[in-house]
């Protein structure tokens, strides 16, 4: 398990859903960057895309109750 994977892991429901905002948004106007014609880092890119998935995944958990919900969180 990577560093990120345990970070995001340790992060509240809230927290969670204002990361996911924001790499969304970066997400979006790295597309619109592309299309403009600038150059993209695209292992970035990848990298983005994957913490999205992990975030919904780790919300998803929350949601069916297989994580559980700290007094913190």
């Amino acid at each position: 398990m990577s560093k990120e994977n345990k970070k995001l892991k340790e992060l509240s429901i809230n927290e969670l859903k204002k990361l996911l905002i924001e790499y969304k948004t970066k997400l979006k106007d790295m597309r619109v960057e592309n299309t403009i014609g600038g150059g993209v880092n695209l292992s970035e890119y990848k990298k983005i895309k994957k913490d999205v998935a992990r975030i919904y995944t780790i919300l998803r958990e929350y949601e069916l109750g297989i994580r559980k919900i700290n007094k913190e969180n």
